[in-house]
């Protein structure tokens, strides 16, 4: 079953990770959501969809490494 990438559709901002989806030749299906013009910028497609995805915590990323689930805070680190 082929995970599924969903990304604002925003010309070239998730480009990497489909690259490296690409390069890792990983099974992947393409969800865009579609936002609104200015000023109001209108996200009511995702959230419409964000909670009921099945999701603990949908605005992290979530992974899963050798049967263990991590949760990615911080999207930098410090040194």
């Amino acid at each position: 079953m082929p995970m599924t990438m969903g990304y604002w559709d925003i010309h070239g901002l998730a480009h990497a990770i489909y690259l490296l989806l690409e390069y890792t030749y990983s099974s992947y299906k393409e969800k865009k959501y579609r936002m609104g013009d200015a000023p109001d910028y209108d996200r009511s497609q995702w959230l419409n969809e964000k909670f009921r995805l099945g999701l603990d915590f949908p605005n992290l990323q979530k992974r899963r490494r050798f049967g263990k689930t991590f949760w990615r805070t911080s999207l930098y680190t410090t040194a």
